[in-house]
């Protein structure tokens, strides 16, 4: 695979085969539904406001708060997401013994 052949893919006067992406992929020492996870978190990320942006814009903070949320679940290690979750039902908990 070249330089050239890579560059016009980049540049969109290209596709890329499964295969060729497969094999891109491996040779980035990853896989290639990570490539393509990425890539879709990439495109959200940029078609996505932000909640504060959405919500000045009338959208539903709920929602936006939901997107965002999502968003931000699809790019935590599991760890992370596990901590995240239990510190968010802790917040419950602590809510409904004030309300």
């Amino acid at each position: 695979m070249s330089a050239t052949f890579l560059g016009e893919v980049e540049r969109g006067l290209k596709e890329a085969s499964s295969e060729t992406l497969a094999r891109l992929a491996a040779a980035l020492g990853t896989s290639l539904p990570d490539v393509l996870y990425r890539a879709a978190d990439e495109l959200v990320a940029a078609e996505v406001p932000s909640v504060d942006t959405a919500v000045r814009r009338g959208g539903d903070e709920t929602q936006a708060l939901g997107t965002a949320a999502h968003r931000l679940a699809r790019q935590l290690h599991p760890d992370d997401l596990h901590a995240l979750v239990r510190f968010g039902e802790f917040l419950l908990v602590r809510r409904r013994g004030q309300a």
